[in-house]
Parts: structure tokens; sequence; C-alpha cells
């Protein structure tokens, strides 16, 4: 398992890094989905829950389910 920056940067680990280059890219979209979704959500948290938070919500629901599932893909990659 990777412990630091150096252990990425390992020759033999270039590969399973190029291999997940898709999937972390994937994971930074879905944090900035996330960051953007806690900023509308939490800019007003006291006011009234409208349709637009409902909607935001549910997204970060998905976002986050979807970030765990390449979370563990990336750390089958990693460990293989």
């Amino acid at each position: 398992m990777c412990k630091s920056l150096e252990d990425l940067e390992h020759p033999d680990n270039k590969k399973v890094l190029k291999i997940s280059e898709e999937k972390a890219k994937a994971i930074i979209d879905l944090r900035n989905d996330v960051k953007y979704i806690h900023k509308v959500l939490f800019t007003d948290p006291m006011g009234p829950i409208t349709e637009q938070k409902k909607a935001l919500m549910m997204k970060a629901t998905e976002s986050i389910k979807l970030a765990n599932k390449y979370v563990e893909s990336l750390m089958e990659d990693l460990l293989s």
C-alpha cells in the first residue's frame, strides 16, 4: 500500500496509476460537486428547505455513494 508521495512515484506503481487515471479524474469531479453542494446547502442552513436544496441533497447522496465506489476500486487497483 502506498504510504507517501515517494511510493506513488515509484516506477513499479506507474502502471497502476496510469490505469487508474480515469477513476482519479472521476473522484476529483465528484469532490468538486460535493464541495459546491456543501457550499450551497450551508450558506443559509437555517433557511427553509427549498426544492433546490432537496435536489442538491439527493445529488450529494448519490455523489457520495459513487465516490465510495470509486475509492474502493482505486484501493483494489493499488493493492493488486
